[in-house]
């Protein structure tokens, strides 16, 4: 019998250390599975953190770019309207010393001088001249003048003064109007005044 108890002792203790050996194992393998779990949830978190910083930081760029976008277009805006104002108030008060000019014995010469310019330059043709209409009563000066050309009255439209010239013949066109040089001097003020916005 007491070969019986050894053997069963025997038998109780390899139970008991194969026990071992599986709960060691068993305890282990959750061990790793905690781990990888702990593992997997922190990277999760930090991801999610991550992302959030992100977005927090592409929010924040995208807002500050709006803000620096909106003063510079408000900047521009409030130039432009500047700049408008300027030019306004400087071509109203040329376009008032042309209207002046346009009743002195100065300008009866000068649209003389012009006329005849116009003329030559439109060449041979069939050319014709157009005057503003406010200038018509120098209408029997410039025909007296320039005798091979028509010289005609702008009806519907205010040149200002000047001579628009027409030779039909070749299809040409010289604006020589205080209007076409009015608002050529417009565009040329704003380039080099200084007042361009970019």
């Amino acid at each position: 019998m007491a070969d019986i108890e050894q053997k069963l002792q025997q038998f109780t203790r390899s139970v008991l250390e194969e026990a071992y050996k599986m709960r060691d194992k068993l305890e282990k393998e959750d061990e790793t599975l905690k781990k990888e779990k702990c593992e997997k949830a922190e990277n999760e978190t930090l991801k999610k953190v991550y992302d959030k910083i992100q977005h927090a930081k592409t929010q924040y760029s995208s807002n500050t770019n709006k803000a620096v976008l909106s003063a510079q277009l408000e900047g521009k805006t409030a130039l432009m309207q500047k700049r408008n104002t300027i030019s306004a108030e400087v071509f109203c008060e040329v376009k008032k010393k042309l209207d002046a000019f346009t009743s002195t014995k100065e300008y009866a010469d000068f649209m003389i001088n012009l006329s005849k310019t116009v003329s030559e330059t439109l060449g041979s043709g069939n050319k014709e001249l157009k005057i503003n209409k406010r200038d018509m009563h120098l209408l029997p000066i410039l025909k007296e003048n320039v005798k091979d050309v028509l010289v005609s009255v702008i009806e519907k439209e205010d040149i200002i003064g000047g001579i628009i010239g027409y030779n039909k013949d070749k299809n040409t066109v010289i604006d020589e109007s205080f209007a076409a040089r009015l608002e050529n001097e417009k565009n040329n003020f704003i380039k080099f005044s200084g007042l361009s916005i970019n």
